[in-house]
């Protein structure tokens, strides 16, 4: 049960108790859905951000998805690879 209480390290004892009781499983799935949603927040982001965030001329969904999956995994850059400081 996830209970919120009055201050910050309250609620991050009751968060770690949480994913403490959460067993390997659930553990494992809690972190690949954070990972899903880091990427695809991060895809979306490139995917307005335009052109001018990555090599490519017409940077569609797929590419931008492509990037930000490359990014994240820490492969390192290939064939896409931002263009920008930020």
């Amino acid at each position: 049960r996830f209970v919120i209480k009055g201050n910050r390290r309250d609620l991050a004892e009751t968060f770690n108790s949480w994913l403490l009781s959460m067993g390997t499983c659930g553990l494992l799935v809690f972190g690949f859905l954070g990972y899903v949603l880091v990427v695809l927040v991060f895809a979306a982001a490139f995917y307005f951000g335009g052109d001018e965030c990555a090599n490519v001329e017409d940077l569609d969904y797929r590419n931008s998805l492509f990037l930000s999956c490359h990014i994240m995994s820490t492969v390192g850059f290939g064939s896409i690879y931002t263009t920008s400081d930020y």
